[in-house]
């Protein structure tokens, strides 16, 4: 852990046995690679400890791609890495990061297995795959490993953000809101969609990709106020968002109920075509309010890069399952070591008093306010009625408040998200 911590540059286990002051690399070899003890109750453990020191607000399952040279590490092989934009030599890993107001911390890890590493018995062999480990796709991987803790660790309800893309959409909201969890899910513009209610629409019903569908509303789209956690500066971006279906599975029946929400966003200055798509069943939520708590996705890409990446996540040298798992474990607490004292210090600084009376604070300076609050009037939800904290079963309990459910109120990014019923669509 000293030498996660310590060690500049890599984090090959010879430089920090030399740069910790551990004379033995064979032992820490021995106690990464080899040694039986099991990762998922520290893990467990992490996650309970960090609860009791900052206030979750969403679950968000974050992708890495960790380049190798060879192809015997475990799960490498040749695929397309989407921030390269190009096919490269790796492995696909998945975190299941918590994230509070002021940081986030990875707490559960998973690896992709391609087929050609768990249909081949001397390559399982040859890096210890567990026999109960079987192939999956990476957001199938990713999805087990969220409701590992967000169900079986007991952890908090909160939401649940993963970037799906186009694939396996439908499955993951479907086991997500069957199991009870609120999420919000970036989706590629190019997935069918049908308004729930097509009167909501310029152009009626019928299935229309999610960025026509959202283009189509830009001019009942209302600006939103958030925190970008990447550029450490507040933001405005026009957001539109709309009721819709999904297309239907297999052997379902016709779609029924609220739908899903969509939002969609014109996030890059100036744009002239929305930049980003989420889906939620948190339909009786405020659309302001969900479009930030998706916006909570961009403070775990700046701390698994200025952090997670510092401490050697990518840097192990191993070949083996059990090794890799134990490398990512140890990482997860060396990130935590690092954020915890900052996250102190944080709420240290908003709670002292302000050192001139001159101009009136910044709401967003209140303790009780949150990084993106804002006065802003908050999007148009086409399809949907008004939204208001009594509105659904589960909705959050206590006296009604002015505003209280008003697109622009202010609460923390994923604070009272609840999800709806997912019901796929007829054609």
């Amino acid at each position: 852990m000293r030498g996660l911590l310590t060690v500049e540059g890599r984090k090959s286990m010879r430089r920090i046995a030399a740069g910790a002051g551990v004379g033995a690399e064979q032992g820490l070899q021995q106690f990464i690679s080899k040694s039986p003890w099991d990762w998922r109750p520290v893990r467990r453990s992490l996650a309970g400890y960090l609860q009791q020191r900052v206030e979750p607000l969403a679950w968000v399952v974050e992708r890495l791609f960790i380049p190798k040279a060879g192809g015997r590490s475990v799960g490498v092989e040749r695929q397309f890495v989407p921030h390269l934009g190009r096919v490269s030599n790796c492995q696909q890993a998945y975190g299941v990061w918590m994230v509070c107001r002021e940081a986030s911390f990875p707490v559960e890890w998973g690896l992709a297995l391609p087929d050609a590493w768990t249909a081949d018995p001397g390559r399982r062999s040859r890096v210890g795959i567990p026999e109960d480990v079987e192939g999956c796709s990476p957001v199938q991987g990713a999805l087990a490993q969220v409701l590992e803790v967000t169900r079986a660790w007991g952890a908090r309800a909160r939401p649940v953000l993963m970037d799906v893309g186009d694939g396996d959409l439908e499955q993951v909201a479907a086991v997500l809101d069957g199991s009870g969890v609120p999420f919000v899910l970036r989706v590629g513009g190019s997935f069918p969609v049908a308004a729930a209610d097509p009167r909501q629409v310029p152009f009626g019903g019928g299935w229309v990709s999610a960025r026509r569908l959202v283009d189509s509303l830009r001019g009942q789209g209302r600006p939103v106020e958030w925190m970008d956690a990447a550029r450490h500066r507040r933001r405005v971006a026009p957001v539109a968002a709309v009721a819709v279906h999904l297309p239907p599975v297999a052997g379902a029946g016709p779609a029924t109920g609220p739908g899903l929400l969509l939002l969609g966003a014109w996030s890059d200055r100036g744009g002239a075509r929305p930049t980003e798509f989420w889906l939620s069943n948190a339909v009786h939520q405020p659309a302001a309010q969900v479009f930030r708590t998706a916006q909570l996705t961009r403070q775990v890409h700046r701390d698994q890069r200025e952090v997670s990446a510092r401490v050697g996540v990518s840097d192990f040298e191993g070949r083996s399952f059990r090794g890799w798992h134990h490398h990512a474990t140890l990482v997860s607490i060396a990130h935590a070591v690092c954020l915890l004292s900052q996250v102190q210090e944080s709420r240290y600084a908003r709670l002292r008093p302000p050192q001139s009376a001159d101009p009136a604070p910044h709401p967003a300076a209140h303790p009780g306010a949150y990084p993106g609050a804002g006065a802003y009037p908050g999007a148009y939800v086409a399809g949907l009625p008004a939204a208001h904290l009594g509105a659904y079963p589960g909705a959050v309990r206590g006296a009604a408040r002015p505003g209280a459910g008003h697109l622009g109120a202010r609460r923390a990014p994923g604070a009272g998200l609840r999800p709806a019923s997912v019901q796929p669509s007829a054609s």
